[in-house]
């Protein structure tokens, strides 16, 4: 079963209920969706949760879990979509799972109601909300969290998203529900069958002073595309498999496979799913980083200069495309001018901040931005360097150095068409400068 399914089993002799209510906000902080479980919540908590929400971004703050000063309740949050995802409990449980469960929400929203303007569709269509919501959660706890398995309960929209008019429950239990392959609907049938797998890996490290990289380490993960008829069975092989590490997999993976034999053999889900989640360079050697860097800073009284080189690196021929810096300024800063071998700089006086917009870096040698910074109090030295954050991406390329090798179909006896591709993409990539 899925992983929050099981979950309610092995926990719900232990709580009187885990979830209180649900709440549902625009990105405006209007309420669209006000469910409750075991216990009813007033509306004043959502609206507190929002009013919180606004002041941890502008002291950009991140707090998953709030507590309201009301009444004794965490609120947990999850915003995607333009819409706001608040989860009310009143007692003891494991705060990750509420935080992943309210995550799950928005992607069975969006597998139902289709991703694009999911917000305005999810105005429109709050009468399928409240049946999703009773599939998903009973009494408080998670019951129903697989996406096909909803769609099986409930006749979906039209490709629009907006119904013709009632909503239609279907009377009859879907045999998917009792079936061991609850993931997968019982009849599906393709004109042109084609699966396409995604590996999206995100570099994080943190360089010194120096240059050098202080520690590292990468979040994968492999997105899977299935548009195949029957139940077939799909055998996946990676090279550098062994690169992987903390290894998470859908219940769709044979799991004795993998750990045995380091093969993924799968019956998929129907649509998008998430095959696997993994990190990458932390117990084994440090893998190189996609972009190195030359930072230099140097103080001087009322004023300080600053230089960042940036060239690409270990990325298999492949271009780094929509580079971008952004800085974390000393808070003392008064002027800054700076110049660039390619780009520009922009500076936000107001809340420190700076940007370089790079591009697209070239394959050989590195570009250089150059500036000083004019501090308030001129007759005194600033103690605080920058920060800069490097955001980036490089299409086809895998850093880890994980390749697939081979992707097989079993069982039915039709052309499988098959796709391909990796995309790396910058996420706490940080300098100390």
């Amino acid at each position: 079963m899925h992983p929050l399914d099981s979950w309610h089993k092995e926990y719900s002799y232990g709580f009187r209920e885990m979830i209180d209510s649900i709440f549902i906000l625009s990105g405006q902080g209007d309420i669209i969706i006000d469910r409750p479980f075991a216990q009813t919540s007033p509306r004043s908590l959502a609206e507190e949760c929002y009013k919180l929400i606004k002041e941890n971004k502008e002291s950009n703050l991140l707090k998953p879990v709030l507590s309201s000063e009301q009444e004794p309740a965490y609120m947990f949050h999850y915003e995607k979509h333009n819409l706001i995802y608040i989860a009310i409990t009143r007692t003891e449980g494991p705060a990750l799972l509420f935080s992943k469960f309210l995550e799950h929400l928005d992607l069975v929203l969006c597998d139902f109601f289709g991703e694009e303007g999911l917000g305005e569709k999810v105005r429109s269509q709050f009468v399928y909300l409240y049946m999703i919501m009773d599939e998903l959660i009973d009494g408080g706890f998670p019951n129903i969290t697989e996406p096909n398995m909803i769609k099986e309960l409930l006749n979906p929209p039209g490709p629009s998203g907006h119904s013709a008019g009632t909503v239609i429950s279907k009377t009859e239990l879907p045999p998917t529900l009792t079936s061991s392959l609850y993931w997968r609907k019982g009849t599906v049938l393709y004109v042109n069958n084609e699966i396409f797998i995604d590996i999206n890996e995100t570099m994080n490290a943190i360089f010194g002073r120096d240059g050098v990289i202080i520690t590292s380490f990468i979040n994968g993960e492999v997105l899977c595309c299935s548009k195949l008829s029957g139940v077939p069975t799909i055998l996946l092989n990676y090279d550098n498999v062994m690169v992987m590490e903390d290894v998470s997999v859908h219940p769709c993976v044979k799991y004795l496979e993998w750990v045995n034999k380091k093969h993924v053999m799968f019956v998929p889900p129907d649509g998008n799913f998430t095959l696997m989640k993994y990190r990458a360079g932390t117990a084994s050697a440090a893998v190189p980083p996609p972009i190195s860097v030359r930072p230099s800073f140097t103080f001087s009284k009322g004023s300080a200069r600053f230089e960042l080189a940036i060239a690409a690196r270990n990325t298999g021929s492949k271009a780094v495309e929509q580079c971008f810096i952004d800085f974390s300024m000393p808070s003392t800063s008064r002027q800054i001018n700076a110049t660039a071998t390619q780009g520009a700089f922009t500076y936000d006086s107001n809340k420190k901040t700076a940007r370089w917009t790079v591009g697209t870096l070239p394959m050989q040698g590195e570009v250089v931005l150059t500036g000083n910074i004019d501090f308030e109090d001129r007759d005194a030295y600033c103690e605080e360097r920058p920060i800069a954050t490097i955001s980036f991406r490089v299409p086809m390329y895998a850093v880890s150095g994980l390749k697939i090798r081979s992707l097989t179909l079993s069982g039915p006896t039709y052309k499988m068409f098959k796709g391909m591709r990796c995309l790396t993409i910058g996420g706490n990539y940080e300098v100390r400068m």
